[in-house]
């Protein structure tokens, strides 16, 4: 659609016969006459749904567990305000790491045998070694605020700004070592 020209004959001496420019949206359409047998179009619009409630059903049915759930993490619309971080022998912790997880059965004594060891890194700077169940029985929470959130995209991860509720220290962890 080519642009007219303000300064065109025409226009002029159209508007100058007018002297009001009326605009499309003034203008009244006529109401269209809605369809005589308006059960075809419902009937229609249900199947439809139908269709697409099985197709629904069917996706999340075959979709991996794991993908759907950090979907859900990655689109989740709040994160609750108060979070809990842990906190072992006076330190925050920011991470943890496994570094050794075998369970195998002890065939002399019959007994299940667990070596399951993590490397836990405080916000201190410090990495510590712990057995696992030993670090789920000894770590204490540390109640804090949220105040902030930035999602990595090329990561795929969250990190949170936290204000620690027992000396107002804020801090930058990540979503998946809160709670």
């Amino acid at each position: 659609m080519a642009k007219k020209d303000l300064k065109d004959p025409e226009i002029v001496e159209t508007f100058n016969q007018k002297d009001e420019i009326v605009s499309k949206d003034d203008q009244k359409e006529e109401p269209k006459n809605p369809p005589k047998d308006s059960s075809i179009d419902l009937s229609q619009i249900l199947k439809k749904i139908e269709e697409l409630s099985k197709t629904n059903k069917m996706l999340f049915e075959c979709v991996d567990k794991r993908a759907l759930e950090r979907y859900y993490q990655r689109n989740q619309k709040e994160v609750p305000s108060n979070i809990r971080v842990r906190k072992i022998d006076g330190g925050l912790v920011e991470s943890w790491k496994t570094l050794e997880n075998d369970v195998y059965k002890d065939y002399g004594t019959g007994r299940w045998v667990e070596k399951q060891t993590i490397e836990v890194k405080l916000f201190n700077g410090e990495t510590k070694t712990y057995n696992l169940v030993d670090f789920n029985r000894r770590f204490e929470y540390v109640d804090c605020v949220k105040t902030g959130q930035v999602i990595d995209s090329e990561l795929g991860s969250t990190i949170l700004t936290l204000k620690r509720s027992d000396n107002g220290e804020e801090i930058k962890i990540d979503v998946k070592y809160v709670n």
